[in-house]
């Protein structure tokens, strides 16, 4: 297994897959696992400095064991990260006691039919509309959300997320990442004092972090592929003297130890407190790089594994099945054409 971030277990990564199939089918949720990660300080590994190593071993470890909870976790690191990076002092400290308590953060940026807006109304924020796409809902105690003011300049608000009147979980009908308890938040007619609004305006478009942020992604899927090639090894063994398949293994390795080595290069260029706005190209084309590899990872498995994949109760079928759900999120062409605009040494 790979190394893992202090506190965490090869037992509880293993528990987690095991359960990652009941949570796939819906007939469990994803509130156990969250709990293994809060007695373990998992969630509140974010607050620690100089923590961007174990957050990376953490992200590729559950990107193994079960993509969606790797998702909520992702979700969880990026809100902690926005708020120490945007917020005042008490709000920093309020998410700090919250994650300290065991209370689960996200970040839901995406639209719905009806936009996210926030209007002033005196001393406080009145909220309108809906966000889409936000995973954990039931499991998210607090989520930082982004809404259109009347500049159509982008606000972030920190919310409390965890009331069930305004979740619908029948928004979220796909065939992947169905552990994820994503759905629909509606905002219509939620107030909030003026202390919920989280740093300037379109701040959450700054760079190194937003793109930069890329890093946690590719960990993630990055994992899941380790995990896929371990299957496949499993498959091989049983025909060592199929050439083919050897050979398909071993181009299955170096792909997948491609993805591992640029998500690794991408956290380093953009962690460092110097980082500068233009090392968001490294996560980019880190991105791209891990796509890629997983892509073609994938294609040389199907080889192998043949209608494995395909009975509902294949682990591999399932990372699969994620992992390409996964990749399409979200404009990967635009983050690649991005990527050569910022210009830089052709060759990193």
């Amino acid at each position: 297994m790979d190394e893992l971030p202090p506190g965490v277990s090869a037992a509880m990564i293993t528990a987690i897959s095991r359960n990652a199939e009941a949570v796939d089918r819906g007939t469990r949720s994803l509130a156990a696992d969250v709990a293994a990660l809060r007695e373990t300080g998992l969630l509140a590994s974010p607050l620690e400095a100089g923590n961007a190593r174990p957050l990376f071993d953490a992200l590729v470890a559950l990107g193994g064991a079960s993509m969606p909870l790797a998702r909520l976790y992702e979700g969880h690191v990026d809100a902690v990260s926005l708020v120490a990076r945007l917020g005042t002092s008490a709000q920093i400290d309020r998410v700090a006691a919250d994650v300290r308590a065991g209370v689960l953060h996200g970040v839901w940026g995406a639209g719905g039919a009806t936009p996210a807006r926030a209007v002033a109304a005196g001393s406080c924020w009145r909220l309108s509309g809906e966000k889409r796409f936000c995973s954990g809902l039931g499991l998210v105690g607090r989520a930082v959300v982004t809404a259109q003011l009347d500049d159509a300049t982008t606000q972030l608000f920190l919310i409390d997320a965890d009331d069930p009147e305004r979740h619908d979980h029948g928004d979220w009908d796909v065939v992947a990442m169905t552990g994820s308890a994503s759905g629909r938040m509606d905002l219509s007619g939620m107030t909030l004092a003026a202390s919920a609004a989280l740093g300037a305006r379109n701040a959450f478009m700054a760079e190194p972090e937003f793109h930069g942020g890329l890093w946690r992604i590719a960990a993630m899927q990055s994992g899941a592929l380790q995990r896929l090639v371990r299957l496949h090894h499993d498959l091989v063994v049983q025909a060592p003297s199929n050439p083919l398949r050897l050979h398909r293994h071993g181009c299955i390795a170096v792909e997948a130890g491609t993805a591992l080595l640029w998500s690794r290069h991408a956290m380093e260029a953009v962690m460092p407190p110097d980082a500068a706005a233009g090392d968001q190209r490294t996560a980019l084309l880190a991105r791209e790089a891990v796509e890629q590899s997983v892509t073609r990872a994938l294609a040389l498995m199907e080889r192998d594994f043949g209608t494995r994949p395909h009975r509902r109760c294949s682990e591999a079928g399932r990372i699969m099945r994620d992992l390409r759900f996964h990749l399409r999120q979200a404009d990967p062409d635009g983050k690649l054409a991005y990527a050569v605009q910022l210009g830089g040494d052709p060759v990193l």
